[in-house]
């Protein structure tokens, strides 16, 4: 099993045991999640609460590893944390990337 899968698998358990999700799941759309993964109803989830949102082609990538930013994004609006907005003299390897305002409430 690949760290993304364990990790997503994990991730997304932790989520429904601690109650951060509302009912009612719809399906992913993507082109490299397949209908019989295992994994499937997990990105479903992820991508119902917004937790994830997978790549701008359409793909989810579900044998990458998650990175940093991507992960921060995950924490961050699965705890419902306030939204700080982007502070691009926190890091100068954020600045202005998409990820920035994740960033800027985990610094918070």
């Amino acid at each position: 099993m690949s760290k993304f899968r364990q990790f997503l698998a994990a991730f997304l358990l932790a989520v429904t045991f601690f109650n951060l999700a509302t009912p009612g799941i719809t399906k992913a759309q993507s082109s490299d999640v397949p209908s019989n993964a295992w994994y499937k109803t997990y990105v479903d989830y992820g991508v119902n609460r917004g937790y994830i949102k997978g790549y701008p082609n359409g793909t989810f990538k579900p044998s990458r590893n998650v990175n940093r930013a991507e992960f921060v994004k995950m924490i961050t609006v699965a705890n419902k944390l306030p939204d700080y907005g982007c502070n691009p003299n926190l890091y100068k390897d954020v600045k202005t990337e998409w990820f920035c305002k994740y960033v800027t409430t985990m610094a918070y």
